[in-house]
């Protein structure tokens, strides 16, 4: 008898700690990519959220453009970041993102991730 609860009792806490990894999974910055100047970099799959990084010398962003195929959406974030710096733009709940774009100015390079 004690055996099965303990099995029991181990089994249903194995499912509830793979519930809190798959729940903050969704929560983890994925890299696309990294820009020297404006263009797009492929994205396919649903996004939440879009961080742009500077990883060196200085970035300004005017406009991040998101692609659902061929519709898109201009988003005026006009921004400067310093090497280190980030800027997080939200893209609403779940949006259909083909590509991504941007107009930028630099004189590094700018790492792009979503969410």
């Amino acid at each position: 008898m004690k055996k099965s609860w303990l099995v029991m009792m181990l089994a249903m806490g194995l499912v509830m700690l793979m519930g809190i990894t798959s729940a903050w999974a969704g929560d983890y910055w994925h890299k696309i990519g990294e820009l020297t100047k404006g263009g797009k970099l492929p994205v396919n799959r649903q996004v939440s959220a879009c961080r742009l990084e500077c990883v060196e010398g200085v970035a300004t962003i005017n406009t991040l453009v998101v692609f659902d195929g061929d519709k898109k959406r201009g988003i005026p974030i006009t921004t400067k970041l310093n090497k280190g710096e980030t800027k997080d733009v939200s893209l609403g709940n779940k949006v259909n993102v083909t590509e991504l774009g941007m107009s930028l100015e630099t004189n590094g390079r700018l790492a792009v991730y979503i969410k």
